[in-house]
Order: structure tokens, then C-alpha cells, then sequence
């Protein structure tokens, strides 16, 4: 290979392989597309009262389904990702809104959607707690 060969060869990989990293986003530059308070799915029916978090991927996008418990008879709102570096803790608060508290427990849900980057992130944090991970979820937890 004559040595103009090599240079424009040399050349073209390097364009090709900057375009490719421009392309890739990292996680925490995702873009949130959607967000929506699920509300109340009864009592739990287990005794471990962690938030949780299942992960759904479709047509390059990703959403994030969790739960926390709380008291019965709340409403949610303030749904806000939160970006630390490459970690997302995904949000909501729970809140009467007449003032009443129900001596129960309910579990809430709440779902989060991103764009692809985010579909990589081998896991999250739901109201800065650490939750059970539920379904599939990339390598890394």
C-alpha cells in the first residue's frame, strides 16, 4: 500500500470513528421524553417495603417504571429525574391533598421515559434509595 493509501486510509478511520463517539450520548445526557404519576396499586404483597424498578425498552426509548411506599390516600407530583454523573435517581413525592394521613400502606407508581442513552444504564435509584430491580437490566449491577 503506497504510503498516500495508508495516510487517506488512516484518515477516513479517524473520521469515521470521531463521528461514531459524537453519536453516542452518555447516559446522563439523555433526554427525558415523558414522565407520569401511576398513582396507588393497593397494599404490597410482600413484606419488603423498598422502592422498586422495572426497565422497558421500545423503539429506542426507555422507560422506567418504579414504586415506592407510602401512606394510603396520597397524590403524587415534582416527577424529576436527577442526574449525578452517569447515575439517575428518579423521583416523585407523595402528598395529601386534603391534609389526611390513612394508617395503611400503598404502594405508588410512577413511570420515567428516555431516550436511548439512557436505555444502557445498568441500574437506578428511585427517591435517592437504592431499589430491587425487577425484569431484565444491561450488565453492571
Amino acid at each position: 500500500m503506497s504510503k498516500v493509501n495508508a495516510r487517506f486510509l488512516l484518515a477516513a478511520l479517524s473520521l469515521v470513528a470521531s463521528g461514531a463517539a459524537a453519536q453516542e450520548k452518555p447516559p446522563h445526557e439523555s433526554l427525558l421524553i415523558s414522565t407520569e404519576f401511576l398513582g396507588c396499586s393497593g397494599e404490597p404483597d410482600r413484606t419488603d417495603l423498598k422502592p422498586t424498578a422495572r426497565r422497558l425498552t421500545i423503539n429506542n426509548t426507555v422507560t422506567f417504571l418504579v414504586s415506592a411506599v407510602g401512606s394510603c390516600g396520597f397524590s403524587g407530583r415534582n416527577l424529576t429525574p436527577v442526574w449525578k454523573e452517569d447515575q439517575l435517581d428518579l423521583t416523585f413525592e407523595t402528598f395529601s391533598p386534603d391534609g389526611s394521613v390513612v394508617m395503611c400502606y400503598c404502594e405508588y407508581w410512577a413511570k420515567f421515559t428516555f431516550d436511548e442513552p439512557a436505555m444502557y444504564l445498568p441500574e437506578v435509584t428511585v427517591n435517592g434509595q437504592r431499589p430491587v430491580l425487577v425484569g431484565e437490566w444491561p450488565d453492571g449491577r
